[in-house]
C-alpha cells in the first residue's frame, strides 16, 4: 500500500483515524497542525503520492534534528510532534491502521447519562467565555467524579454534602495544584447542576476552602509512644540504618534540635564524637559511616 495513496487522500482519512482513536483536541490541533505543513511541502516539491521517503524528507527539511545526545523529550515540543505525526502517518500508509502509544485514562465508560451531562457542561463552560483547553480539563476532572458515583452507585439526583465530602477524600493524595483544580471544576458542575434542576440543593455552597483541604502538617509535639514508634521504624540491620537511628537518638533523647544537627552535627569535631556514638551500634569496619547530610524524612520512612 505504500507510495499508491495521494497526500489528500491519505490524510484525509488519517484525520478520521486520529479521531477515531480518541485523541484529545488538542493532540488533534498539534497532528493537524504538522499535516497541513506537509501539504505545502508535497505541494512545493511536486509530489502526489505519499511514501515513508516523503516523510523523511519533510522532517529533515523543516523539523531537523542534530543528534548530540540529547533524549527524545529533551528536543522542542514541535519537533516531537512532527516525528510522532510522520510515524504514524507511515504506519497509517503502511498498514492501514496505527498503534496508540497510551491509552485514554480512565477504566470508565461513561454512561449516556454522563455522557450528556459532561457534554452539556462543557457547553455552558463555552457559553461563558472559557476557553477550549479549559473545557477539556473540566471535563477529564468531572471523569473522575462520575467514577466516583458509578463505583458508589450514587445517581445524580441523590448527589448529597456526604458524596461531596466523600469524593474530595479520594483526591487528597493529589498535589495542591490538582486539588484545587478539581475542587473548582466540581463547584461549578454543581452550581450547573442547581440551576438547571438536576438537584434540589446548590451543593457548591458546602465544598470547603482550600485551605481545610491541605495535608495534615507533622505534629510539634510528639507523644512518647509516637516516639518509640518512630525509632522502632528504623532499619538498623545496616550500617546506613545504625547512623540514621544514632541521629535520631541524638534528636530525640537528648533534646538536640534539627537545626543544630544540620549546622553543627558534621564539623570535624562532632562528626569523631558521633563516629563513636554510632560505634556503639555497628562494629563492622567496613561501615560508611561518613556524615554526609542526612534527609530525617527519607531516614525513618
Amino acid at each position: 500500500m505504500d507510495g499508491k495513496k495521494s497526500i489528500q487522500e491519505l490524510t484525509v482519512a488519517f484525520d478520521q483515524a486520529l479521531v477515531a482513536a480518541g485523541y484529545s483536541e488538542s493532540r488533534l490541533t498539534n497532528f493537524r497542525t504538522v499535516i497541513k505543513r506537509l501539504l505545502i511541502f508535497g505541494a512545493a516539491q511536486g509530489i502526489e503520492c505519499y511514501s515513508s521517503s516523503v516523510g523523511k524528507k519533510f522532517l529533515e527539511k523543516c523539523y531537523p534534528v542534530e543528534f548530540d545526545g540529547r533524549l527524545v523529550h529533551e528536543l522542542p515540543c514541535t519537533t516531537q510532534y512532527a516525528w510522532r505525526t510522520i510515524t504514524l502517518l507511515n504506519d497509517f500508509n503502511t498498514h492501514g491502521a496505527f498503534f496508540r502509544a497510551r491509552r485514554l485514562r480512565g477504566n470508565l465508560q461513561l454512561t449516556t447519562e454522563f455522557q450528556n451531562l459532561s457534554d452539556e457542561f462543557g457547553d455552558d463552560c463555552r457559553e461563558k467565555g472559557t476557553s477550549e483547553a479549559t473545557v477539556y480539563r473540566r471535563q477529564a476532572d468531572l471523569r473522575k467524579f462520575f467514577n466516583y458515583l458509578h463505583s458508589n452507585k450514587i445517581a445524580i439526583s441523590e448527589i448529597s454534602h456526604k458524596t461531596v465530602i466523600g469524593f474530595l477524600g479520594t483526591i487528597i493524595t493529589l498535589s495542591d495544584d490538582a486539588v484545587e483544580h478539581h475542587r473548582r471544576t466540581l463547584s461549578l458542575f454543581l452550581q450547573f447542576l442547581f440551576h438547571n434542576g438536576y438537584v434540589s440543593e446548590d451543593y457548591s455552597r458546602n465544598i470547603p476552602a482550600k485551605r481545610s483541604l491541605r495535608k495534615n502538617p507533622l505534629p510539634s509535639v510528639w507523644e512518647h509512644e509516637d516516639v518509640d514508634q518512630l525509632l522502632s521504624a528504623v532499619d538498623r540491620a545496616n550500617p546506613m540504618g545504625k547512623r540514621d537511628y544514632a541521629i535520631l537518638l541524638l534528636v530525640t533523647k537528648l533534646g538536640l534540635r534539627v537545626g543544630d544537627v544540620k549546622a553543627k552535627l558534621f564539623c570535624p569535631e562532632i562528626a569523631g564524637l558521633f563516629c563513636r556514638i554510632a560505634g556503639l551500634f555497628c562494629h563492622d569496619s567496613r561501615a560508611n559511616l561518613s556524615l554526609k547530610p542526612v534527609c530525617f524524612g527519607i531516614a525513618i520512612s
